[in-house]
């Protein structure tokens, strides 16, 4: 996965599927819902599948002021206001419609305001509770607990249990429910039931992944769901464009954006 470090500010963002973006902090997972500003120079890196589309919208520097004071990577709830706002932004570096300096200041002024509570997973610093957190990302449900590290490595669980909370700010329980919630968004997107999802990420029940959800999300887990399987009545047009040299990642990879017919843009040639 290759890691990335821009020279302007970067919010990254998508309007239709779930990926993650780790940096030397933490380990973020963005839905539809959220996007993550990231500092100039900050290094990164994302995960996601090819065919997933993502957005890094770039800001120069000499308009970041209008963003308050966000100069570590952070959440942002994205409202139907900001979404509308990006989207113009994007459609800014395709077409001379628009004017990419306005929609840049529209998309900054409305960030602070926005910054969402954290779902993120920082990494320790010791290899061994490195190997543990990694486990628990991966398969929150089964993963063993520290008392196994613990025995293997001959100390006591609640040494382990003091230095994991001490090199991530969390308790072993936190992280494995951030996990859990982490998971769960990437199984929701790939179509599996609500039902079927709460048991593979280890909770108890539907209800008690349904309120777990909405207490992080904001909403339940079934419009996640229903992104997944859309209604056949659902009108969304995907055009495939290249971002211009000022919005284009730096992977140059093809981006594609999904546009309501009304919204569509004519990419000037």
């Amino acid at each position: 996965m290759p890691r990335f470090t821009h020279d302007e500010a970067e919010l990254n963002w998508s309007p239709s599927h779930t990926f993650r973006i780790r940096t030397d902090e933490a380990d973020w997972t963005l839905t539809p819902e959220t996007a993550l500003w990231v500092p100039a120079g900050c290094p990164h890196r994302v995960s996601a599948s090819v065919d997933d589309v993502i957005f890094p919208l770039r800001f120069p520097t000499v308009s970041l002021s209008l963003a308050g004071a966000l100069g570590e990577p952070t959440l942002i709830r994205v409202d139907a206001d900001l979404r509308r706002a990006m989207l113009r932004l994007v459609q800014a570096g395709l077409s001379p419609r628009f004017d990419r300096a306005l929609e840049q200041r529209h998309v900054l002024a409305s960030l602070p305001a926005l910054v969402a509570p954290r779902l993120e997973l920082p990494m320790p610093e010791d290899a061994d509770l490195v190997e543990f957190a990694t486990a628990l990302r991966r398969d929150p449900a089964t993963a063993p607990g520290l008392d196994r590290l613990a025995a293997r490595l001959g100390l006591s669980e609640r040494t382990l249990l003091r230095r994991f909370k001490r090199q991530t700010g969390m308790t072993v329980s936190t992280y494995r429910a951030q996990a859990r919630l982490a998971r769960s968004l990437t199984l929701l997107e790939a179509g599996l039931e609500v039902a079927e999802v709460a048991s593979q990420v280890g909770y108890s029940g539907t209800s008690a992944f349904t309120a777990a959800f909405r207490r992080a999300f904001g909403r339940p887990p079934r419009t996640l769901r229903a992104r997944a399987d859309p209604p056949p009545d659902t009108t969304i047009t995907r055009a495939a464009v290249e971002l211009t040299s000022r919005c284009e990642h730096a992977t140059r990879r093809r981006y594609a954006l999904r546009f309501g017919a009304d919204t569509r843009p004519t990419p000037s040639r």
